[in-house]
């Protein structure tokens, strides 16, 4: 009985240290019991950012936030039973949005599983094909060696790295379980925690390259084309040897707001209106070059299925998560130098490029017509939230009708904005969480433009911000419901539209607001919300503002 507690210790510290070395930093904690040797050698140990959440959904989401901002596993601990299931959502997003996260889920013996014992549940390959691997520690004993084996593997498969930290597979959230008997722990166990100095303080990532002969020899498609078209996805970071190489072949950029291409720099083959002109014009490539993951515009995303046999992907990841028949997987870098070595600057026609700039001219100038009015509607809160921003800040775009405005009505600006969102699974659950977790990790202003139904959906996390002392603005787009299904083919007038698809919740954000302690504001107009918008920007604290969409 003393000698389980012993181990508990022992490995819990051994834990920690492997994992601190290898460079993990975040570590996000969902109160309990079972977990207490693990939540005491990670609070114990110096150099580790430690966060406490009472629920462990928001738990979840807030370190897969950390995780989107550090590109570094976020540890994730609980405590057994069914606590263990409520990361689930987090950790879909962040399996099909690759972003690295170790699952820690601490749980009884395995002994116990199936008897009737309190809180105990087969924790054993629990989130399935949602993580990129699974293992169970065991009871602890004497023999450390293997676990730390175990937990540098676990480590580098999160990261999506082999034995000699090259790239070989999208990184993503891997689960670790570990059961611990009873006693759980003796204080004494936790006197020594040693620290040790991390590898992985400025870790650079490495990627397969491949050769010219295989560019020659698998895509000879682009040797014929005329008109190029690059589409640029959501990505991490900018790119600027993606713009260097449109200009070079006189290509388009149809730029996602979630590419760091729209917003980061001003550049003339940047489109941005590409969704309001591809409803009414055909427009006619015959070399589509794509980058990151698909874009939001459901027309555009139809198109790229009719232009898949002459699309080539660069997926730095390799194949993943996508139907494009043609991935050129490995270092961006040296891949884009490859393919623009193979092509001509003679062979494109010097008109096209002009003429997908002439569409996105008219579409831009049309626009306004669309969304003028004198309520205030989601195009508006878009554009304010994007002209009210300043470079270095981070915007965080919820799902369903935000990110499509803003996908739909804003153009191409040089401020130097970060633009994340949980298009994974695209769901509406974890966003507040999410962003809370980002904006730990940003040096200045973190907007969020969230829903009401999704705000609703993560209100515990609210109380991370005012807990760590965050500084955040939530605008919520207030449409009563979800708006979005307006556009179904059902008859808007009846009843079971109303209780089935909008579900309306009839909240007054306001107390709600006053629940958490964050500064509320309401605003029904454009010139309103734009003033309180850029009020709550320039002080710190945590505000929310009420958008009244008509």
């Amino acid at each position: 009985m003393i000698e389980d507690a012993k181990y508990n210790g022992l490995w819990s510290k051994v834990i920690a240290s492997t994992l601190f070395k290898m460079g993990v930093r975040d570590i996000c904690i969902a109160p309990g019991n079972r977990n207490t040797p693990l939540v005491i050698s990670m609070t114990s140990y110096n150099g580790f950012n430690c966060t406490s959440h009472i629920d462990e959904r928001s738990c979840a989401f807030y370190g897969l936030g950390l995780s989107k901002i550090t590109q570094r596993p976020t540890v994730i601990i609980t405590t057994s039973g069914t606590a263990t299931a409520n990361l689930y959502p987090a950790i879909i997003e962040a399996n099909l949005s690759q972003i690295p996260l170790i699952i820690l889920t601490a749980d009884r013996p395995n002994s116990l599983v199936g008897t009737g014992e309190n809180q105990t549940i087969q924790q054993r390959d629990l989130y399935g094909y949602q993580v990129r691997y699974f293992q169970d520690l065991g009871i602890p004993n004497k023999n450390t060696n293997t676990l730390e084996g175990v937990l540098k593997r676990i480590y580098r498969i999160s990261m999506g790295l082999n034995h000699s930290m090259v790239r070989e597979n999208p990184p993503g959230p891997v689960h670790l379980n570990a059961p611990f008997n009873e006693p759980l722990f003796e204080l004494k166990d936790f006197d020594h925690v040693s620290n040790v100095e991390s590898d992985q303080n400025e870790q650079i990532i490495n990627y397969p390259k491949i050769n010219y002969n295989s560019i020659k020899k698998d895509y000879s498609f682009i040797y014929k084309s005329q008109k190029p078209l690059v589409v640029c996805g959501r990505m991490n970071r900018l790119y600027n040897e993606i713009i260097d190489f449109a200009d070079s072949i006189n290509a388009p950029i149809l730029a996602d707001p979630l590419s760091q291409v729209r917003y980061n720099i001003k550049h003339a083959n940047i489109i941005s209106n590409y969704d309001d002109f591809l409803n009414s014009n055909t427009i006619e490539p015959d070399f589509i070059i794509r980058f990151g993951d698909k874009p939001i515009s459901k027309k555009l995303c139809s198109l790229l299925t009719e232009w898949d046999h002459f699309t080539l992907l660069f997926s730095p990841n390799g194949r993943f998560n996508d139907s494009a028949s043609n991935i050129l997987s490995g270092d961006l870098k040296h891949n884009l130098k490859l393919i623009k070595t193979a092509l001509s600057p003679n062979q494109f026609n010097e008109k096209w490029k002009d003429h997908i700039l002439k569409l996105d001219n008219e579409s831009e100038k049309s626009l306004p017509e669309k969304y003028h009015s004198s309520s205030l509607n989601g195009a508006q809160v878009a554009i304010e939230c994007i002209n009210s921003l300043s470079s270095g800040d981070t915007f965080f775009i919820g799902n369903s009708l935000p990110i499509r405005e803003l996908d739909i009505y804003t153009s191409n600006t040089d401020k130097k904005i970060l633009t994340i969102a949980n298009r994974g699974a695209s769901g509406i659950d974890g966003i507040i969480s999410t962003a809370l977790g980002s904006s730990t990790k940003c040096k200045s202003n973190t907007l969020l433009l969230i829903g009401d139904l999704s705000f609703y959906h993560d209100m515990n996390g609210l109380l991370a911000a005012n807990r760590y002392s965050l500084d955040i603005t939530i605008v919520i787009g207030n449409n009563n419901g979800g708006g979005i299904f307006k556009k179904l083919s059902l008859d808007k007038n009846n009843k079971s539209f109303n209780e089935f698809w909008e579900t309306p919740t009839n909240l007054d954000f306001e107390k709600v607001a006053d629940l958490y302690n964050f500064n509320f504001y309401r605003s029904k107009t454009q010139e309103d919300f734009s003033k309180k918008l850029k009020e709550c920007l320039l002080r710190k604290g945590c505000n929310i503002i009420e958008a009244i969409i008509q």
